[in-house]
């Protein structure tokens, strides 16, 4: 008897549950976890850029001579991105879609940005100056860019989107930003 009256409190509480589960998004969240690769834009009908329009060679003083090369591109929203050797792609910015705006007080020595990468999740970070980085040319919307690799795209919405080879990726968009494990 005591059996019986515990499968029928298992079956109706079960039942409740059921009754009471909702299909609510869950709120958007930065800890990366596998179930966020649906969260991966279908960027395949995407049009692809030239790599040369994207290319900086500049020096540095610690190699003179040695002509180093840059792949980087801003955002239509004003992100900027750049591409690895390692390889991997990564975009910094003072706000992020989607994202409380990153402090940035000259007057108390305050300075921060958003980071993010293909091969680490989102970060705050410091540094010495709020102004923003000169700007490479911007990526226009429903492009990718391939680089070492790693393909990064942006649409029309204020969604911009990496993944390199291994298949670890980030999305940044109005309603989720964030890094994937794994697409």
């Amino acid at each position: 008897m005591i059996r019986l009256i515990t499968a029928l409190l298992l079956t109706l509480a079960g039942l409740a549950s059921a009754c009471t589960a909702t299909a609510d998004t869950p709120t958007p969240t930065t800890e990366p976890r596998f179930a966020d690769a649906a969260r991966f834009p279908n960027m395949d009908s995407y049009t692809a850029a030239n790599p040369d329009n994207y290319k900086t060679e500049y020096e540095t003083p610690g190699r003179p001579g040695a002509k180093m090369t840059r792949y980087g591109f801003t955002t239509p929203d004003g992100i900027e991105c750049g591409f690895e050797q390692s390889p991997s792609a990564g975009c910094t910015g003072i706000h992020f879609p989607s994202m409380p705006r990153a402090l940035c007080d000259p007057s108390n020595q305050k300075f921060a940005l958003y980071g993010i990468s293909t091969n680490s999740g989102l970060q705050q970070y410091g540094d010495s100056k709020c102004d923003a980085p000169p700007a490479a040319k911007v990526l226009p919307p429903f492009h990718t860019l391939t680089v070492y690799g790693v393909t990064c795209g942006v649409d029309d919405k204020g969604t911009t989107a990496c993944k390199d080879p291994q298949g670890q990726a980030f999305v940044l968009s109005p309603t989720w930003s964030g890094w994937i494990p794994k697409v």
